[in-house]
């Protein structure tokens, strides 16, 4: 396992250095002082989990962090900082976890176990004809048909994926859930909703101009379209 600390302070990099290397042994580990520096490192090697300080120098750790997905959308990231304000912006991101300074080596671990967990579902279920999905419900690995989901939303820090007959509440977030299933006919309609376009039966348009879509397999539900998307929703649907 590559790992890359995003860290300013010397002090800090070398602590979590130590603590990764007591966990794992194996794992390679590299150091970037700078926001600049690691996302020139990001494009020259690929890692499987950057920790990435908040309050860096040059760039914004969310920024940082941002940037990494879209350079390696697979990247493993564990923000690690001193401020807890951040978390909910982190894990709208899509990162893999958040852990506080100083750090508690119980958390490092746990972190990287579910970086680990995240790279082995990655390594088994990547291609593109692949139908399946495999998340985490319930503290377990399950697998689902993407076929089979008409609509993700979050709640609070989980997602909630529906199909005709079931509900699953997952751990990853609707920004994961994007980057996996827009190339397969899914559409961010909204800041916390993900739908399968195979599934829309209607567009709906109200006095107010506000649009909404109705679901195959939903009755009478009618899931909101956010002002900026309608128009890229209607082009999709357009002859």
């Amino acid at each position: 396992m590559r790992i890359l600390i995003v860290d300013d302070e010397e002090p800090a990099r070398s602590e979590l250095n130590y603590e990764i290397e007591k966990i794992l042994q194996e794992a390679v580990i590299e150091e970037a002082s700078s926001g600049g520096e690691a996302l020139q490192m990001a494009v020259q090697k690929k890692y499987d989990v950057v920790f990435v300080d908040v309050q860096m120098n040059d760039i914004e750790g969310t920024v940082i962090a941002r940037t990494l997905k879209k350079i390696d959308s697979e990247v493993q990231i564990i923000m690690a900082t001193a401020y807890e304000d951040y978390a909910v912006e982190a894990f709208d991101i899509d990162v893999t976890d958040y852990i506080l300074k100083p750090f508690d080596p119980s958390r490092v671990k746990r972190a990287l176990e579910r970086a680990e967990q995240n790279i082995k579902r990655e390594t088994n279920f990547q291609g593109e004809g692949n139908h399946r999905i495999a998340v985490m419900a319930d503290k377990k690995n399950i697998i689902i048909d993407i076929r089979k989901i008409i609509y993700i939303e979050t709640e609070q820090r989980n997602c909630l994926i529906h199909t005709k007959r079931e509900q699953y509440k997952v751990s990853q977030s609707i920004g994961w859930f994007e980057q996996k299933l827009s190339p397969r006919g899914f559409f961010r309609c909204h800041k916390g909703i993900l739908i399968n376009l195979n599934y829309v039966t209607e567009i709906v348009t109200s006095f107010h101009n506000a649009v909404s879509v109705k679901m195959e397999g939903m009755g009478d539900l009618e899931i909101p379209v956010s002002r900026n998307k309608i128009h890229e929703l209607k082009q999709l649907f357009s002859a």
